[in-house]
């Protein structure tokens, strides 16, 4: 099944940030694309197959450097648009 979900991603600042958690999000198996924003301080992310929540937010806690430890807010699961 696929879904889109949004991630609110607080204290994210500039471009490197974005960088490291999207590289981290497409790493996971279960998802075909991700985009980051920091100027809107969240991430789409465009899964197929199963989800696994957990790993979104371990991916994007432990982005390489450590950069956003603290930045997990929340996740809604929402259907795609066609």
């Amino acid at each position: 099944m696929n879904n889109t979900i949004h991630v609110t991603i607080e204290d994210m600042h500039c471009g490197n940030c974005e960088n490291k958690i999207r590289n981290a999000l497409i790493a996971l198996p279960f998802v075909a694309s991700a985009s980051v924003s920091s100027q809107a301080g969240s991430a789409e992310v465009h899964t197929s197959g199963d989800i696994n929540e957990g790993s979104i937010r371990d991916a994007i806690t432990g982005a390489e450097g450590g950069v956003c430890s603290n930045m997990w807010h929340s996740v809604s699961l929402e259907s795609p648009r066609f």
